[in-house]
């Protein structure tokens, strides 16, 4: 099975360092998915108390014309483009009928996480944001 990076790239450097400093600071999850069937193959959870600012390591930002990975579509706005109602999305999700996107359960409480690459989403739906 694959592994996850020992470094995880991230270009909004002082985005992180806010986030990773404040009151409600975030857990990390991290995963690693084979790009050919987009299947997730390795999934990490990291604490938030693991971070800190001197594990951060500045980059340098990308260029504006720098070719950017692919983008985690809100349901929101899948839910426009289908002429649907978000819910409608979140649970066709959940059930496995809409196959361009994942939920993950949320620990032991009722909400959900959702992962809809744009990739995918263009391929089942024909959507696709070119502004973004």
């Amino acid at each position: 099975m694959p592994s996850i990076s020992n470094k995880v790239n991230d270009g909004a450097y002082n985005t992180m360092i806010e986030r990773i400093t404040s009151i409600n600071n975030p857990n990390f999850f991290f995963m690693h998915y084979n790009k050919s069937n987009l299947q997730v193959e390795n999934f990490v959870m990291v604490p938030k108390y693991f971070f800190s600012p001197d594990v951060i390591e500045k980059r340098k930002p990308l260029a504006d014309t720098a070719r950017r990975a692919g983008r985690n579509v809100p349901i929101a706005e899948i839910a426009k483009a289908m002429g649907k109602d978000a819910q409608y999305v979140r649970v066709g999700i959940q059930q496995g009928i809409l196959k361009f996107g994942t939920a993950m359960k949320v620990g032991d409480s009722r909400e959900f996480s959702y992962y809809c690459p744009d990739k995918k989403v263009w391929e089942e739906t024909g959507y696709f944001n070119n502004n973004v």
